[in-house]
């Protein structure tokens, strides 16, 4: 499929959700470099929003997880912290903290780990954010 048309900076932010779910496919399949290619091209948008640009950021630091790259990884998830921060959607920092805390773990960083986990998890629980709780829960488990 060509995705020039969703990538048109007059193409509403409908068009974001599509490519979240164009990147979602070939990432499930193994295809990261594919998966990264979307969320790069969504990335260059002007029009992109501030929402949409911190999710790429995040989604994109997974791909790097997936590709073996922990410091690209976590660059992209710290970006996309400080973006949710700055529109303070708590569900979205939890999500990023816990990526970082993920990440920390896997490479033994287990303070830096411990303080992002504990912080996702507040903020998770304070607005209710079930599946992310859940995540938080998960990783105090297996780290």
């Amino acid at each position: 499929m060509d995705v020039t048309l969703l990538l048109h900076p007059a193409v509403s932010n409908r068009a974001v959700n599509a490519q979240f779910n164009l990147a979602s496919v070939p990432q499930e399949q193994g295809e990261f470099m594919r998966a990264a290619s979307y969320l790069e091209s969504m990335l260059q948008r002007e029009t992109l929003s501030l929402h949409a640009k911190a999710r790429s950021l995040n989604n994109l630091g997974n791909v790097r997880v997936s590709q073996g790259q922990p410091k690209a990884a976590r660059a992209l998830y710290e970006e996309a912290l400080l973006l949710n921060r700055e529109l303070g959607n708590s569900s979205s920092i939890a999500i990023a903290l816990l990526n970082l805390a993920d990440l920390a773990s896997s490479n033994r960083e287990f303070a830096a780990a411990q303080t992002d986990l504990e912080e996702g998890l507040r903020l998770a629980a304070e607005v209710g954010d079930t599946d992310c709780v859940s995540r938080a829960l998960a990783l105090c488990a297996f780290h």
